[in-house]
């Protein structure tokens, strides 16, 4: 999947998991004070991202991540197996 598919796709889970419509994914935007998610917060998000995207992530990939960006890169290395679709 192509880097602008995932910030579509994180953008859709952003907004399930906030409860905001969010207009624009600023990769450089913090995920915490940007988004207002707290550990609880980011933790669900995580899990919608391994869900949707069928990727595994560890505690070990997302220890240095607080940007978009950087969530993406983090998503980006993962070999998946394709984006699941919602039936």
């Amino acid at each position: 999947m192509d880097r602008a598919a995932l910030r579509q796709t994180l953008l859709a889970i952003l907004e399930n998991t906030t409860g905001q419509s969010v207009a624009d994914l600023d990769e450089s935007a913090d995920l915490r004070e940007g988004f207002g998610l707290d550990s609880v917060d980011f933790v669900h998000l995580v899990i919608q991202v391994q869900s949707e995207l069928n990727v595994e992530l560890t505690a070990a990939d997302l220890e240095a991540v607080t940007t978009v960006g950087q969530l993406l890169d983090v998503i980006q290395a993962k070999p998946t197996g394709g984006a699941r679709s919602a039936a």
